[in-house]
């Protein structure tokens, strides 16, 4: 390959806005992803674009009467193209936003969502921001809540676990990023303890809990690109990663005293509840409601 082929810059195609200024792009963008993005959902995608590649936000740009160069025009055309594809716009931007911090993501993970955050601010309310004890995260996927609980504990020992290793590639990425120390595992915690020989003072997940039925309902963009092992459980077992979490913790995964949260589908909230009290070797079970009002996530703490 010649120099010239290896310094190539891959570019978007026409058509294109007819002058720089923000209304311009603004509507030229919209134009673009229209066919790609949900009713009702240009607008917030469009902001999330232009934010990210002029890495101002909108008042900053229209006080200073930002014109967008010529580069970046050709990003926006590249992106938009993934957008019009129907691509989820933090897998076309690789990036994703969870409790402030700003992460890769690609098809190998899931995409944080808002509602997960509300379970690591729950876990460490429990614990105490100078929390300085043992916490493993199951199903970690992009690294979301290890890393989020590693920056709100920084003293904590955060470890995460998670059946693809694709998975754990982004999750490590993602840790060196900010240069978090965290322990992570390829494990199948549906045949295996995670950190076998190993207990915790704590265990959270957000594991997989859509019934597969649901996927006629949900959008194309989740369905068809996010993947289907981090969503989707058979419509028969709906609980059967709450099971195997609760059977590990019953055992030595975590220790006395300690806590386990877990997120939730809202329609089996109660069920994971009852799931834990019938089994017994727990003290405490609550359930969260998420920022929609919603049953979300179930915390409980393990006999002494």
């Amino acid at each position: 390959m010649n120099s010239s082929m290896a310094n190539r810059v891959e570019r978007g195609g026409g058509p294109w806005p007819i002058t720089n200024d923000e209304t311009s792009i603004r509507d030229w963008f919209v134009q673009r992803i229209n066919s790609g993005v949900e009713k009702g959902e240009a607008l917030p995608v469009v902001e999330i674009c232009l934010d990210f590649v002029s890495q101002k936000g909108r008042g900053e740009r229209m006080m200073e009467g930002f014109k967008y160069s010529e580069s970046l025009i050709d990003r926006l055309a590249l992106i938009g193209e993934g957008l019009a594809e129907g691509k989820p716009v933090q897998y076309v931007l690789k990036s994703a936003h969870f409790d402030g911090l700003d992460l890769f993501v690609d098809f190998n993970v899931l995409i944080p969502r808002p509602e997960t955050e509300e379970i690591v601010f729950g876990l460490v309310e429990r614990l105490g921001k100078g929390f300085n004890g043992r916490v493993i995260d199951i199903g970690t996927g992009s690294g979301c809540i290890a890393l989020s609980l590693k920056n709100r504990m920084p003293e904590a020992e955060v470890f995460a676990t998670d059946f693809s290793e694709s998975a754990l590639k982004v999750a490590s990425k993602n840790a060196e990023s900010y240069n978090f120390k965290v322990a992570f595992e390829c494990s199948d915690i549906l045949s295996e303890a995670p950190f076998k020989g190993q207990s915790f003072d704590a265990v959270i997940s957000n594991p997989p809990y859509i019934p597969s039925i649901e996927k006629k309902s949900m959008s194309s963009t989740v369905v068809d690109h996010e993947p289907s092992m981090a969503l989707f459980v058979p419509d028969s077992e709906p609980l059967r990663f709450y099971q195997a979490i609760i059977n590990h913790c019953k055992s030595e995964v975590l220790l006395p005293g300690g806590l386990m949260a877990v997120e939730c589908h809202e329609d089996f909230t109660e069920d994971v509840k009852e799931l834990i009290v019938s089994g017994m070797g727990f003290s405490t079970v609550e359930i969260l409601v998420d920022m929609q009002g919603k049953n979300r996530h179930v915390i409980a703490v393990k006999n002494v």
